[in-house]
C-alpha cells in the first residue's frame, strides 16, 4: 500500500505537504518571526519611555522656552507634532488627529502582512523598525491628538525635531529601500524537489504501468 504522505501530485495530497514556515507555503512561521516582533516592541518601548522621562521626570515642557541644550549640535527641545513625522501635513483638530491615526494604523496593518510573508533580512528589519515607529506616533495620537517631538539637532542645518519613533520609521524606510535595491530584482530560487518524489514520478514517467509494460513486452514476444 501507499504512503498516503508521498501520493503522487495528480493525487488527491501533495509531497511534500506545505508547513508554516515552508519558503514554498509563502508564510514566515512563528519562530522566524519572534526576532522582528522583539524589534518592533522595543522600538514602541523605547518611544514611549522616552517621551515619559521628558514630560514627566525632565518636565520638559516647563523649561524656559521648552528647551534644554546639551551640547553645541544637539538640544531637547518640546514640540507638539500635529502632522506626520517631522511635523509634515499638520492636521488642525482632533479629527483629523483620529484620521492620522486611522491611515497610521491601516499601513501598520499592511506593513504586518507583509511581514509575515517576507523572507529577506534587510526587508523584514526595516519593515519591523517602522512598524514600532508606526505604532508609538499612533499612541500619542490616541493620547494627545499630537505627536511629542524632542530631539533637536537644528544647530547642523537639520530643520526638524522629532523622536525615537519617527527615527525607526525612517531607518525603516531606508532599508526597505536598501533592501530593493539590492535584492529586489533577483528572482526566488525555487525549493529543490525532494529526491523520493522525484523518483517516484520519473518511474512512473518512465516504466508506466506495469501491466500494460508486460502485455507490451508478451506482444512483441509474439510478434517476434
Amino acid at each position: 500500500m501507499a504512503d498516503p504522505a508521498f501520493s503522487h501530485p495528480g493525487a488527491a495530497g501533495t509531497f511534500p505537504p506545505k508547513r508554516m514556515g515552508d519558503p514554498r507555503s509563502g508564510q514566515a512561521s512563528a519562530r522566524s518571526l519572534a526576532p522582528y516582533i522583539l524589534i518592533i516592541l522595543l522600538v514602541l518601548a523605547l518611544d514611549q519611555a522616552s517621551k515619559y522621562w521628558v514630560l514627566e521626570i525632565l518636565r520638559l515642557p516647563e523649561k524656559p522656552h521648552g528647551q534644554i541644550a546639551l551640547t553645541p549640535v544637539f538640544s531637547l527641545s518640546y514640540v507638539e507634532n500635529r502632522g506626520v513625522s517631522f511635523g509634515l501635513f499638520k492636521a488642525g483638530g482632533a479629527f483629523q488627529a483620529w484620521l492620522l491615526a486611522g491611515l497610521a494604523l491601516a499601513i501598520t496593518t499592511l506593513f504586518s502582512v507583509w511581514l509575515t510573508h517576507g523572507t529577506r533580512f534587510w526587508q523584514n528589519l526595516g519593515l519591523s523598525l517602522a512598524i514600532g515607529g508606526a505604532l508609538g506616533n499612533m499612541v500619542d495620537r490616541l493620547r494627545f491628538h499630537y505627536v511629542v517631538d524632542f530631539l533637536d539637532f537644528s544647530q547642523i542645518y537639520f530643520p526638524w525635531v522629532f523622536n525615537v519613533a519617527d527615527a525607526g520609521v525612517s531607518v525603516g524606510a531606508g532599508l526597505l529601500l536598501f533592501d530593493l535595491l539590492v535584492q529586489g530584482d533577483k528572482p526566488r530560487r525555487p525549493p529543490p524537489a525532494s529526491g523520493r518524489d522525484s523518483g517516484q514520478d520519473s518511474g512512473e514517467d518512465i516504466g508506466g504501468n506495469p501491466d500494460e509494460n508486460a502485455s507490451t513486452i508478451r506482444d512483441s514476444g509474439a510478434i517476434g
